[in-house]
């Protein structure tokens, strides 16, 4: 063999050694506290498992194919036998999950209402579960599976169909065999430690990358991760029902409650209280946190064809069915929320009844406020497992990495077209400690970033409308007209610029952006209200 042959071969080798040592050190290097599980019966499954692992650095050996079912739904002795048998299996063998040889179960805990005496648990690396598009969501009830005594529980509750991330949350009180009908007390509900979530407190961290197409989740993946640079930034929404008594009240007391945590922490939040759910032609703009409740299927403003959704954006909708199918992206809530530009959210497969469902205000103050990650803060909100419950989206998303003084700081230095945002929130943080609206205003037309920010304007012309200086506002607004580049706020700013310029004698100007609404947003709910407007203007019948 030529020397000149044997010198590439020796090359050859020397590199495919060298890429192996790299390849092994990097896996070396990759965390081992979760599992991703994927159905070995859809490429798209795997390719959503693959590209997550990559994204968020888990260990290759940490991905677990499974031949599951290509549907929704999954029958309960398919679910033992073929998903949660073979994951724990997988832990046990891995070492990831160790039960003590020498715990004995009480017999007097039969049924899994009823509480967790004590841990099985030896020790445990796993803290996470994440299930891939393809991996069913429901079990479906089994007639077969009954158990003595279950009638003691509420007849609502006599039920042993559930969500399978929040039956598989159960894995670490598997030696104590409790009964699979009924609900399953939280151990960790309310917590507001975030550590204290793992096995040694019988819960393991399960939830779903799933969504109406595979292309959609990676878009979750990577939404998640870009937020986590800087933080999450956009207005918050929250939609209750007015209630002021009844059975019912608790869920709006829940929304009310995430919207006063959304308030506190300077967010630019919008509260409705109406009966209804938000109408089709309330205006919504940088949605970066969404809760409301209570209609069947998605609707009003979310059936629009665009929704602006910022990446990390966290949407949930209350509804018994929410989460009934989450490959459709036109029927529940989940599927929708998640197609339009939601990166996370919660929902319920069935009927879970009110008392089961996600307290809003502990799930986002643990996101806002305790630095939580997505699914630590949903766990830490939900009362109930082995239920209805499903978790969707990356459970590592921190749409708070880092105090708010760090990330601002971080920003400034970076440049990041999101420094408007946290300004933002620090007007609003003044103006809630009792700072006068006109030093607020002295601190913003003193900031360069304003001269540059259509976020920055609105608010300043907001403030100054507060103050009765309506010409400073309109020419505020006129400004943030012209710097935005979202569709939403454009449409929010006209339909309140219009009629304050016909009301100060500038009608041309008026009819100017009237016409460009209509042409703009052809769509447009309440397009009717707007061209009459516009034919008054014009001196028009109606």
């Amino acid at each position: 063999m030529p020397r000149r042959c044997q010198w590439i071969l020796s090359m050859v080798a020397c590199l495919t050694a060298q890429l192996a040592g790299l390849r092994a050190a990097t896996e070396s290097l990759g965390r081992s506290d979760t599992l991703v599980v994927f159905n070995r019966r859809m490429q798209e499954s795997e390719s959503v498992a693959r590209h997550y692992a990559r994204r968020r650095h888990i260990h290759p050996k940490m991905v677990l194919g499974l031949s599951l079912p290509q549907t929704e739904t999954i029958l309960r002795k398919d679910y033992a036998e073929d998903l949660e048998k073979p994951v724990l299996q997988f832990l046990r063998k891995s070492g990831a999950l160790q039960f003590d040889s020498d715990f004995k179960a009480p017999e007097a805990v039969s049924f899994s209402n009823s509480g967790v005496p004590g841990s099985a648990v030896k020790t445990a690396s796993i803290r996470h579960i994440v299930l891939c598009y393809g991996v069913p969501s429901q079990i479906v009830e089994s007639s077969s599976a009954h158990e003595p005594g279950a009638e003691k529980l509420p007849t609502e509750f006599r039920r042993n169909a559930a969500a399978v991330d929040t039956e598989l949350a159960t894995l670490p009180d598997e030696p104590l065999k409790l009964a699979l009908v009924g609900p399953r007390r939280n151990p960790v509900f309310g917590t507001t430690n975030a550590a204290a979530i793992g096995p040694a407190k019988g819960v393991i961290i399960v939830a779903r990358l799933d969504a109406p197409t595979p292309s959609i989740v990676t878009n979750m993946i990577d939404n998640a991760l870009k937020a986590e640079e800087f933080g999450l930034w956009g207005r918050a929404y929250f939609d209750s029902r007015g209630l002021t008594n009844g059975s019912y009240k608790a869920g709006d007391d829940w929304v009310r409650s995430a919207a006063r945590v959304s308030k506190t922490l300077g967010w630019e939040t919008a509260l409705d209280e109406s009966p209804d759910t938000l109408p089709p032609g309330y205006i919504m703009s940088h949605i970066a946190l969404y809760a409301g409740w209570y209609h069947g299927s998605v609707c009003g403003p979310f059936l629009q064809k665009q929704m602006e959704f910022v990446p990390g954006a966290i949407a949930y909708h209350l509804h018994s069915l929410s989460a009934s199918t989450i490959r459709s992206d036109s029927q529940s809530w989940v599927g929708p929320l998640l197609a339009k530009g939601a990166t996370a959210t919660l929902g319920y497969v069935a009927e879970p009844y009110l008392q089961t469902t996600a307290e809003l205000g502990v799930l986002f103050s643990r996101l806002l406020i305790a630095g939580f990650s997505f699914g630590e803060a949903a766990y830490a909100s939900i009362p109930a497992l082995s239920w209805q419950t499903t978790v969707i989206g990356d459970p590592h998303y921190k749409p708070v990495p880092r105090r708010h003084p760090t990330l601002h700081s971080e920003m400034e230095l970076a440049g990041s077209p999101l420094i408007e945002w946290s300004y933002l929130r620090l007007v609003n943080l003044n103006l809630q400690t009792g700072m006068p609206a006109a030093n607020v205003i002295g601190f913003l037309e003193s900031s360069d970033v304003l001269k540059t920010s259509p976020m920055l304007q609105e608010k300043i012309a907001d403030l100054y409308l507060r103050e009765g200086k309506v010409f400073d506002m309109i020419k505020a607004q006129e400004k943030a007209l012209s710097l935005s580049t979202s569709p939403q706020q454009k449409a929010r700013i006209i339909l309140s610029l219009a009629p304050r310029l016909a009301l100060y004698e500038r009608e041309k100007d008026a009819v100017k952006l009237y016409k460009e609404f209509l042409t703009a947003f052809p769509d447009y709910a309440d397009k009717k209200v707007v061209q009459d407007k516009l034919d008054a203007l014009e001196g028009k019948p109606r």
